[in-house]
């Protein structure tokens, strides 16, 4: 064993690239034997189709190019195919893999040249992986850089002539990355064949070296020829002529990584409706190229100091999830290139007391008894956070706060708390040491923009990074489908694997940027699916099959299915109680699109008795998964209920009826609170009420929602000036009838003249 490549290795200067080799070991094609598949695939279902040509193509070794043209004959369907023949899901971990793994603790990078996650499931999501070139790349530690590209993101891929030649060429990006790391660090190659395409175009990359000049590297190759090996000295790489798997056992390391049924956990590992929280990280599967790319938005390198990661995304896409399960503990693992991994985390929903919340979580992070006070200090000095933050984070920790859903701030939180809160987090963001992550609903970010411009407006700014999250992948579906039943050595059986992805991908959409990608609402119903399949005796035997996941109505199904179920074992006059509270959880734009709603315990009690709310939130003793429909917060003393998520609204057949039967209603109470909160801001001018029809419309509504209250006092302000339209009409009408009488008489008297 060369003593040169252990030196380096123990430096933490060595870059391990890795072939097809262990892709391989696992049962997964390499581009040749890909291109042989899906070209047998296209020859036996016939059409117009060059068979001769490609298959001589073939046998000439130009898989790039046969790539090229199977992806023109597949078209849409290309995607689809390379996803299902790459696809590492259910394959066990190679030796070589867990091998490279490993070595972590001293490797500087992986480069890999495949699209399957064989290495970023090796690593268990330890490091963070990239899919294109971007800044500092080839200076970085700690990463795993997928040079063709990976399985998620369908853009990213190079399997084509035309793809390497753009990745690959004399400018390519992906070459400008490699050739920087070739020249400034040590690689060993492993899992290449000398004669492949593969390692050619890896060949056609490498400077060759003059007198020796620039660092060794290294390949390991059992079998090797004598010009062979002399090419290959030229390009300043020596051969090792043993097993990948004998020098990387030889370079040391661990081979321990979790295995299936590792864990331990008393109720189901998928959340259902309810999001991700930090502490069930280890489930949490499908996001590591999304969270490898939003937590590098925080890097700080270059001079820039970035303090504000924006994570934005429409309802139901698993922003929250993504947040507290993805991100914060990624950023603990050093994901944010130039940034300790020490954090102090603490975690808000702004709700209706927000600044209470601030201070109670603060309360939490930094060990303080007193939420009360943290609250008046808050109140009274905008700088209370940045004080707490300089006298209490120890050196070498960093503070992060994160406040999920900051769309509440405009939608739920009293107006007065608004810009307080608002200026607290722009105080404490210019500190350092302190970071900001917040997750916005996107169709809310203008209302952001109008109602609290002060911290919006830091948005475009250096300070600040956006990140637009996308709808998870159907390869990041796949392992979020698969990964947590395994872990709790459960398998779900491979049939129904793909009966889920068929039945998301009916709700498929097109991403700006290529990607094929599952709806917003399909990831909140397949872990809502699945949530109800973990039950005793479909588990029992360690697979989940697809004839149980019939048996509860599929993905929609199971939806509507289960909550139905709900609202049937409550009595006729429970079940109209439970409809009237829970339509008064919803909220209706002018647009016509339904959205959550959230209201006090105080009003669901006068809409819905103590059990009805007890069936509604799943607290009863035998409660099944997936039954709770409601959550109750209990928010520092004042409880409020909302529902548990979105896809109620949008799923579940009995409440979508039941919204489109009162649309009219709900939209009145929507005109009402708008119409109250503008009457008040206004100093509730009398001339400035709704006269006529529109009156008493309004009238006829409930008040509903944090400021039914408001638009009580509004209707009673209604019912005043109508009252005294209602007698000054009377006046003039009686003024002018007497009048008009007068004359008459005066007209009619003889001796008028």
């Amino acid at each position: 064993m060369s003593a040169e490549l252990h030196e380096a290795y123990n430096d933490g200067d060595l870059i391990l690239c890795v072939g097809s080799g262990a892709s391989v070991a696992a049962g997964l094609p390499d581009n040749t034997q890909l291109a042989w598949q899906l070209f047998a695939q296209a020859a036996q279902a016939g059409g117009y189709f060059d068979v001769e040509s490609l298959r001589a193509w073939l046998g000439q070794g130009r898989i790039a190019e046969v790539l090229e043209q199977l992806k023109f004959h597949y078209a849409d369907d290309f995607q689809r195919q390379i996803e299902r023949l790459l696809s590492d899901q259910g394959r066990a971990l190679p030796p070589l893999a867990r091998q490279i793994a490993g070595l972590r603790s001293k490797l500087r990078a992986v480069y890999t040249t495949r699209l399957d996650r064989l290495i970023e499931r090796a690593f268990e999501g330890r490091w963070p992986s990239f899919s294109s070139a971007r800044p500092g790349l080839a200076q970085r530690s700690g990463v795993v850089f997928k040079l063709c590209g990976t399985l998620e993101f369908h853009q990213s891929w190079v399997l084509t002539r035309d793809q390497l030649e753009r990745e690959f060429g004399p400018s390519g990006p992906r070459r400008r990355v490699f050739e920087a790391a070739f020249s400034a660090h040590q690689m060993l190659f492993v899992g290449f064949e000398p004669g492949s395409p593969e390692f050619q175009w890896m060949l056609d990359m490498m400077p060759a070296q003059v007198d020796g000049q620039g660092p060794s590297h290294f390949i390991t190759l059992p079998q090797c020829s004598p010009a062979e090996r002399h090419q290959l000295q030229l390009r300043g790489l020596q051969v090792i002529p043993r097993e990948p798997l004998e020098v990387l056992a030889a370079l040391g390391g661990s081979t321990d990584t979790v295995q299936q049924g590792s864990l331990t956990l008393d109720r189901s590992p998928y959340p259902g409706l309810e999001a991700f929280s930090e502490e069930l990280a280890p489930l949490f599967f499908g996001r590591h190229a999304e969270v490898s790319q939003a937590t590098a938005l925080l890097a700080q390198h270059d001079g820039a100091e970035p303090r504000w990661l924006a994570i934005e995304g429409p309802s139901g896409i698993g922003k929250s999830s993504f947040a507290r399960a993805g991100v914060v503990p990624a950023l603990r693992l050093g994901f944010a290139d130039g940034t300790s991994r020490r954090w102090r985390v603490a975690t808000i929903r702004p709700g209706t007391t927000p600044l209470m919340n601030l201070a109670q979580a603060l309360c939490q992070a930094f060990a303080i008894n007193d939420p009360q006070r943290m609250f008046h200090e808050l109140a009274q000095d905008s700088r209370t956070l940045v004080n707490l933050i300089r006298q209490r984070l120890p050196p070498g920790e960093n503070f992060l706060l994160l406040v999920d859903q900051l769309e509440e701030l405009v939608t739920i939180a009293p107006p007065g708390e608004r810009e307080p809160f608002a200026t607290v987090i722009n105080q404490a963001i210019t500190t350092r040491s302190a970071y900001l992550i917040t997750t916005t609903r996107s169709d809310l970010v203008p209302a952001i923009q109008r109602g609290l411009s002060s911290l919006a407006g830091r948005l475009n700014e250096d300070i600040a990074q956006r990140y637009s999250l996308p709808s998870i992948s159907r390869a990041g579906l796949r392992e979020a489908i698969c990964e947590p039943a395994a872990r709790l050595g459960v398998t779900i059986a491979p049939d129904l694997v793909e009966r889920l992805l068929v039945d998301a991908d009916d709700r498929a959409v097109e991403s700006k940027d290529g990607e094929t990608r599952t709806a917003t609402s399909a990831l909140p119903l397949v872990a809502h699916v699945l949530q109800g399949l973990w039950l005793p005796e479909y588990i029992a035997d360690g697979v989940i099959a697809f004839d149980e996941y019939m048996a509860i109505g599929g993905l929609t199904g199971a939806l509507s299915r289960g909550a139905d179920a709900v609202l049937a074992s409550l009595d006729v006059e429970g079940r109209s109680q439970a409809l009237s509270l829970l339509l008064a959880l919803v909220r209706v734009r002018a647009e016509g699109d339904a959205t959550r709603r959230v209201i006090d315990l105080a009003e669901a009690r006068e809409l819905a008795p103590d059990h009805v709310l007890t069936m509604l939130s799943g607290g009863y003793a035998g409660a099944r998964p997936g039954a709770r429909l409601i959550m109750i917060h209990d928010d520092h003393g004042h409880c409020e209920v909302e529902l548990v998520h979105e896809a109620l609204i949008r799923d579940w057949g009995t409440l979508r009826e039941a919204i489109a039967q009162q649309q009219d209603n709900l939209l009145l109470g929507e005109d009402l609170a708008r119409r109250a909160d503008k009457w008040d801001a206004r100093g509730r001018p009398a001339d400035s009420l709704p006269v006529g029809r529109d009156a008493i419309e309004l009238l006829e509504v409930v008040p509903r929602g944090r400021d039914r209250e408001l638009q009580a006092e509004f209707q009673l302000a209604l019912r005043r000036a109508m009252r005294r339209r209602r007698l000054t009409t009377g006046g003039v009408i009686a003024t002018t009838l007497s009048v008009t009488l007068g004359l008459a008489a005066i007209f009619l008297d003889p001796k008028s003249d």
